[in-house]
């Protein structure tokens, strides 16, 4: 166990990234029996510590540890499965840091054809979507999202904003509970309308 105390191993996200993924994209009937245990010894480890991360967060005391934990989820969402794929996404980025969506969306287009298995991938194109006022073109790729990683707080509480500026309320509060039970410390949960007391 990584996480102890309730403060999150400083390395744990480190841990996270250094895993080797070079197998990500392989054909399984070209992987030899041991390529083959060793991608499923990976999945599981990463599938514990992924469990553990979401645990810590859940159960965070206080900001300063839910903090270390989304650092780290984040960091864990935002490993590309190999270097193209991440060669794509940090491109994306870049032109989203400049404000050029048009040039990001050509990347994270590349991106979600060639790993369309990456949660990030479609989550940085609803994202960049969104910011270019595409809400249901954004819509479309939170769903692919959240179909991928159903746990991914940050689609969850993008869907409830894109819900919201639709005026589609109920469904908008639905999608911002489920994240807020994910990551209480979420800022979204500000948009979640308190019911009246009886």
């Amino acid at each position: 166990m990584l996480i102890k105390n309730n403060v999150i191993a400083p390395v744990f996200a480190a841990l996270l990234i250094a895993l080797p993924i070079s197998f990500a994209f392989a054909d399984e009937n070209d992987l030899s029996a041991e390529e083959k245990a060793a991608i499923e010894i990976e999945q599981a480890i990463l599938a514990e510590e992924r469990a553990d991360l979401f645990s810590a967060l859940k159960n965070a005391p206080d900001k300063k540890v839910a903090r270390a934990a989304v650092s780290a989820i984040w960091d864990m969402w935002q490993t590309a499965p190999d270097e193209k794929a991440q060669k794509l996404l940090d491109q994306a980025r870049q032109r989203m840091r400049v404000y050029d969506f048009a040039g990001a969306i050509e990347y994270l287009d590349d991106l979600v054809a060639y790993a369309p298995d990456y949660a990030e991938g479609w989550n940085t194109r609803a994202t960049t979507l969104f910011l270019q006022e595409k809400l249901d073109l954004s819509l479309v790729d939170v769903e692919k999202t959240l179909a991928l990683e159903p746990d991914h707080f940050g689609a969850l509480a993008g869907k409830g904003v894109i819900l919201m500026r639709q005026g589609r309320i109920e469904l908008s509060q639905k999608a911002l509970k489920r994240a807020v039970a994910i990551n209480p410390y979420l800022s979204e949960r500000s948009l979640i309308i308190k019911e009246p007391k009886e």
